[in-house]
Formats: structure tokens, C-alpha cells, sequence
């Protein structure tokens, strides 16, 4: 009986064997086509070549995106439109491509182990534009950032934001040169307003706070405490005439 359910069941018996094997197996190869599933958790099932080498097929990311790929042509198009165009190893974007997304943006340069890491130059949908390193797809190591407004920043960049040294140039013409945390003016620094004051001392959380010097373009100079970017504690501040205070400040003006 066994004998005969296999004769009239054969072919629906290949294919559920097949389907099986293609489902547990991390690579099948038959009839021109191929399964493939790398450790990154990528996968592939399209044509392959006549050494088992992936051409045109499906791709299948471990985030959910999926997408095309055609190997001979160096192009992957995702499912959101977007396109990348580059060099390839096996499925994976490595060396230099080109990644054009779905909201206009476009990165050209490096990528290595199917991500974003290397030098290469991002611009934004808004125009916004930044060159200099990658990691992970992120913004990190030495940059210059152009931003929508005309200010520049060129300095160090960590996990897609101005983190260590830097210098930023605003639009309206002020420049601050120092130390940055997650984009804000953070530790000591230097701050010339376009006007031609300066301060020179401490920031936190992007305001003046701690122990520093403002010297304003008519010769006045304060040189001592400062809370939330106001001058505030003791300090000293000289006139041209030659008139000093020396005590206690609040709300920027002498206490007594």
C-alpha cells in the first residue's frame, strides 16, 4: 500500500521534500536556483550561475526590509525605492557604492560588511550635507557638517552627533571653537561673537556655566563665575577708564 500511495503521490512528495529542505537548509541549489543565508542573517532565493554564484533574485534582510538584487549589475532596489548602486561582495554592499533613498538623500562612498563605515559624503532632503567618517552607518570620527542655514561645523563626530573637538561657524557670522557633547557646547572652549565680544571658559549643556573670561568689543572684561549663561557668583570686571569691581554678581550686575 506504502508502495502504491508513493507512485501516485510522487511528484506532490518531491516537492514537499524540496520545500522542506529549502526551508531548513542554509543553501539549496537546483533546478538554476538558489537559497542562501549568511551568518549576518541576510537572505537570498533567485537565479544563480552555473558555479552556484547568485545573479538575479530576492533579498532578505534581518530588520524586515527586503528587496532585488542583480549582481551583474551591482544594484539592489529595495522595496522602500531605494536604490543602491556599487560594489559588491557576494550579497553584501562592500567597497564603494552608491545609496539613493527613497526621501531624496544620497550617500556616496565606503561601505564595508553590507553597511555604511568608511569615508564617504551624505546629502541630506534638505540639502544638508556632511563628509568625512562612518560607522555603522553613523556619523563618526572627523567631519565637516554644512548645514541648511550656511553654518559649518568641522570637527569630531560620534554616534551621528558633534561629540569632542569642533569648530562651529553660524550662519549669522558667531563662531564657537572647543569641546562638544551629543551636538551642545560642552566643557571649555572659546566663543567669538560677530559683534566682537568673546568668552573664553566653560560651557554645559550649551550655555556658559563654570569659570571663565567675556570680553565685550568696547574694552569691559568680567573674568570669574558664571551659572546657566548669565554672569553670576564672584568675579572681577575691569573698565577702559580703569575702574575695577571685584565681589559678588547676580543677573550680570554687581550685588552691592
Amino acid at each position: 500500500m506504502l508502495q502504491d500511495f508513493i507512485k501516485k503521490n510522487y511528484w506532490t512528495i518531491i516537492i514537499i521534500v524540496l520545500i522542506l529542505t529549502f526551508l531548513c537548509a542554509k543553501t539549496v541549489t537546483g533546478l538554476g536556483y538558489r537559497y542562501i543565508e549568511l551568518d549576518s542573517g541576510i537572505k537570498y532565493f533567485g537565479k544563480v550561475d552555473s558555479i552556484g554564484y547568485p545573479t538575479t533574485g530576492r533579498i532578505f534582510y534581518p530588520d524586515g526590509n527586503r528587496g532585488k538584487i542583480d549582481t551583474g549589475k551591482n544594484r539592489i532596489v529595495y522595496e522602500d525605492n531605494s536604490v543602491y548602486t556599487g560594489e559588491l561582495s557576494g550579497l553584501e554592499r562592500d567597497g564603494n557604492g552608491k545609496m539613493e533613498y527613497a526621501d531624496t538623500s544620497v550617500y556616496t562612498g565606503e561601505f564595508l560588511d553590507d553597511k555604511i563605515t568608511g569615508k564617504g559624503t551624505l546629502v541630506g532632503k534638505n540639502s544638508e550635507q556632511y563628509t568625512g567618517n562612518f560607522l555603522d552607518g553613523e556619523k563618526s570620527g572627523t567631519g565637516t557638517y554644512l548645514y541648511s542655514d550656511g553654518s559649518i561645523y568641522s570637527g569630531n563626530f560620534e554616534k551621528d552627533k558633534r561629540n569632542g573637538t569642533g569648530t562651529l561657524k553660524y550662519a549669522d557670522g558667531n563662531v564657537y571653537d572647543g569641546y562638544f557633547k551629543d551636538n551642545l557646547k560642552h566643557g571649555s572652549g572659546t566663543f567669538v561673537y560677530a559683534n566682537g565680544d568673546t568668552y573664553v571658559g566653560s560651557f554645559e549643556k550649551d550655555l556658559k556655566h563654570g569659570n571663565g573670561t567675556y570680553t565685550w568689543a568696547s574694552g569691559i572684561r568680567y573674568t570669574g563665575s558664571f551659572f546657566e549663561d548669565e554672569i553670576s557668583g564672584y568675579g572681577t570686571m575691569s573698565f577702559p577708564d580703569g575702574t575695577v569691581y571685584e565681589g559678588e554678581f547676580a543677573d550680570g550686575k554687581p550685588v552691592s
